[in-house]
């Protein structure tokens, strides 16, 4: 994964806040959701199809989801 989608500061907003949850299928989908649309709104900047303020926009709006 690309390290600006996977910084350090923001993980903590994918993890869960107890490691239990991770036992959880629906969270663990969850989390895989989120990073699959991350990963996507990075192949859209990359291909230029948004702006850089549109990524970090959308990629804010996934993190606090």
């Amino acid at each position: 994964m690309a390290p600006e989608l996977w910084r350090s500061s923001e993980r903590r907003l994918i993890l869960p806040q107890k490691l239990e949850d991770l036992e959880k299928p629906e969270y663990l989908e969850e989390i895989k959701e989120k990073i699959n649309e991350m990963k996507r709104l990075k192949d859209m900047l990359d291909a230029g199809s948004i702006t850089q303020a549109e990524y970090l926009s959308r990629k804010a709006k996934i993190l606090i989801k």
